[in-house]
């Protein structure tokens, strides 16, 4: 039987980065199954272009891919998600999914990194073990991108769990805003912070919202707000456990019977 697993995500036109983190991703996934064939795609339309433009590099978008699999007879197909919450980004998997479900093909889809509370747990204990300074006034607080979509609440969740920790979360776009995380940084008496990004790859959002010097940026806001900042530009897709997780939820989609069809 022709099988086939497709590692999905939104993409990244910094090449740096996707070597560091989806490609990494992609090649621990061929050597553990190697009796499936792999392929890559993007569900960004305008970073497929600018690859496809600066690198000469080809991606195909999930629904092309799927078709051309279909086409070329596999009768099993997996897609893992490398997105980071069940947002809208990953709810098209299922609306291209389902395009193929009546043509006798098995497809089954691998869940993003937070789904289960479990995946909360994992991810808040390792953030905490590996994120936390011995000093009471030095933090770290990581850039999510944030999402209008209804699972904007996964954010808030992973920020509740964090409330312990010397650890925070804001999002770029929706909540928690950054302007209240300020407040609470001030209100507990930070001295230093640790900016990173809280998103699979490093590109735009982190090197110049997060990162950069320039004016309304992270770095530079929290510098005039009177903090010391130190910048760490390292998407999560760098950070082994965190790559285990996408890992543990393809073998947990390989392993379940129920078709595409039947999710909700």
């Amino acid at each position: 039987m022709k099988k086939a697993i497709i590692l999905t995500s939104f993409g990244t036109t910094h090449k740096d980065t996707r070597e560091k983190t989806i490609n990494v991703l992609f090649n621990e996934i061929k050597a553990m199954y190697s009796d499936y064939d792999i392929r890559q795609v993007f569900t960004s339309k305008i970073v497929r272009e600018r690859v496809l433009e600066k690198e000469g590099l080809k991606i195909n978008n999930l629904g092309d891919e799927l078709e051309q699999l279909v086409a070329e007879g596999y009768q099993e197909i997996i897609i893992q998600s490398s997105h980071v919450i069940p947002g809208s980004e990953f709810h098209k998997i299922y609306m291209f999914a389902k395009r193929v479900k009546d043509k006798a093909v098995k497809v089954k889809i691998g869940k993003p990194l937070l789904t289960s509370l479990e995946d909360y747990q994992i991810v808040v204990d390792y953030l905490t073990d590996t994120f936390t300074y011995e000093s009471d006034d030095e933090v770290t607080l990581f850039m999510a991108h944030g999402t209008d979509h209804a699972s904007f609440t996964s954010y808030v969740s992973l920020a509740y769990m964090l409330l312990e920790s010397s650890i925070y979360v804001a999002c770029v776009e929706s909540y928690p805003e950054f302007a209240d995380v300020i407040k609470q940084l001030k209100a507990h008496h930070v001295r230093k912070i640790h900016l990173r990004p809280f998103m699979l790859v490093a590109g735009d959002h982190a090197k110049n919202d997060m990162a950069s010097e320039e004016e309304g940026s992270w770095k530079s806001q929290l510098i005039e707000a009177g903090f010391d900042v130190e910048t760490h530009v390292e998407g999560l897709g760098e950070l082994e456990p965190i790559r285990k997780v996408y890992l543990d939820h393809l073998s947990q989609a390989i392993h379940h019977e129920s078709r595409c069809r039947h999710a909700r």
